[in-house]
């Protein structure tokens, strides 16, 4: 379906033209850039203005004219142009050229977010207190700088400062994160099968003990989110009970939510969620 399009008279050439619905807001009133200029200079007093020579010229209230000819604008470019000097700077000693009329003490902005990071927090982000809140507390960057109130890329460049390893994002999934949340995300074996974290391979040693057969992820079914095809894949199988167990350590809201769907989509299968609190309960956890 084609866009209704509104006629709208030029108030220079008074020649008719269409515009979008949408361009209205904008209250056209030209057909185009030329008639905007003829119809602004024609109904814009002129005014007079003095040149550099010392000519008098005529130039419009809009206009940011300042010389009467291109020769006297040259003229005022090459007498006024800016030397350059060498200045030192302030923060890695490097020479660096600038023009005269500028007061930059650094060479580059880095110089001067590292001039700024050291005058304010000299006295406060010690190798100690990093040691101590980084190392031996375990908190991240974000955190240690919201108690402080810095950004997390000050709290990074001053563990670069004092020779402090940071975490990689993969030691800050699997080693922070877990710890914090009272979990292990580590992979393992028992009986010469492979488990993703130790919290199913414990629940499939309680089995044996208890004497339940057990599947470990013996199928995926398909779960929708948000209109696209996702695969989910419980962890257990008890065929005797025709039960699915779900085991987590920390349910994130994904998780969360794309096991709330599976349990939409799949009324039929039974399936149930063991968490932490669960999993002491019947002693799979110590």
């Amino acid at each position: 379906m084609a866009a209704t399009k509104y006629k709208i008279i030029c108030k220079k050439c008074h020649t008719s033209f269409f515009v979008a619905k949408g361009e209205l807001k904008r209250n056209p009133k030209f057909c185009s850039q030329q008639c905007y200029w003829e119809y602004l200079r024609e109904n814009t007093t002129l005014i007079i203005k003095k040149c550099i020579c010392g000519k008098e010229f005529k130039s419009y209230k809009t206009e940011n004219r300042k010389f009467c000819c291109l020769e006297c604008s040259r003229k005022y470019q090459s007498h006024n142009k800016k030397e350059l000097i060498t200045k030192i700077c302030y923060e890695c000693g490097k020479e660096f050229l600038i023009k005269a009329c500028y007061k930059n003490i650094f060479c580059s902005h880095k110089c001067c977010n590292k001039n700024g990071v050291n005058l304010k927090w000299n006295n406060i982000l010690t190798k100690d207190f990093l040691n101590k809140e980084y190392i031996e507390n375990k908190k991240s960057c974000e955190e240690i700088g919201n108690n402080i109130g810095c950004n997390k890329v000050i709290i990074s460049e001053w563990l670069k400062r004092h020779a402090i390893k940071a975490r990689t994002p993969m030691e800050a999934f699997l080693q922070y994160s877990p710890e914090k949340h009272g979990c292990r995300w580590h992979a393992c074996y028992y009986n010469n099968k492979y488990f993703r974290s130790s919290w199913e391979a414990n629940f499939a040693k309680w089995c044996d003990l208890s004497g339940i057969k057990w599947e470990y992820e013996p199928k995926v079914f398909d779960v929708f989110l948000c209109s696209k095809k996702h695969g989910y894949l419980p962890d257990f199988y008890l065929p005797e009970f025709d039960t699915w167990i779900e085991i987590k350590g920390y349910l994130s809201k994904d998780a969360k939510a794309k096991f709330e769907e599976f349990k939409k989509q799949h009324k039929r299968i039974n399936i149930e969620l063991f968490e932490k609190n669960r999993l002491c309960e019947i002693s799979v956890l110590n």
